[in-house]
């Protein structure tokens, strides 16, 4: 079971399935917007800043937002509509700050998307936020949700059935039942 990633963070330790590949993006590096396929650096590192705004958490280090940027930025890559809708946020974000936004504080880049939040762009965007951001073990570790059942290596994996109120499949395919 050494294929098994563990992410120590407190209050749990959370494993997420060995079978669901890693992220193939190094986000601790000062380069880790170049990564990206669709956005620029900037438009990149502007997204991030709104992601920050989307879903604060004092206990996230930077590392699992540019993670979901990066991951939103795939999604753009795969769909010309999500594209489109990202641009459209990270555009009107960066005119509503003077083309300022990354270096606004919190509050006010919280109003500038307050002001936003009826747009598909806002919406598509914190729907994609959601997705990517809260589907990090780092993630689920803070919020204390330990992973999918299964992946500890203590865990049976295979022939968990706790639906025993059901009749048994073979019976059912022998006609027993």
């Amino acid at each position: 079971m050494s294929d098994i990633r563990y992410i120590p963070r407190y209050p749990v330790e959370a494993r997420k399935d060995p079978a669901v590949a890693p992220a193939p993006w190094d986000v601790d590096r000062a380069d880790w917007p170049g990564a990206a396929e669709v956005l620029s650096g900037a438009e990149a590192r502007i997204l991030c800043a709104v992601l920050l705004c989307l879903c604060p958490h004092d206990w996230l280090g930077d590392g699992p937002y540019r993670l979901a940027t990066l991951r939103i930025d795939a999604a753009a890559s795969a769909s010309a509509g999500d594209a489109l809708l990202v641009r459209e946020l990270i555009g009107a974000v960066e005119e509503a700050a003077g083309g300022k936004f990354g270096d606004l504080d919190f509050d006010a880049r919280t109003d500038i998307l307050r002001g936003l939040e009826e747009t598909p762009g806002f919406r598509r965007v914190l729907a994609l936020t959601i997705r990517h951001l809260y589907d990090d073990p780092v993630v689920w570790a803070g919020c204390g949700y330990e992973g999918v059942v299964g992946c500890h290596p203590d865990a049976v994996r295979d022939n968990n059935n706790d639906l025993d109120w059901l009749p048994d499949a073979e019976s059912l395919i022998r006609g027993a039942i």
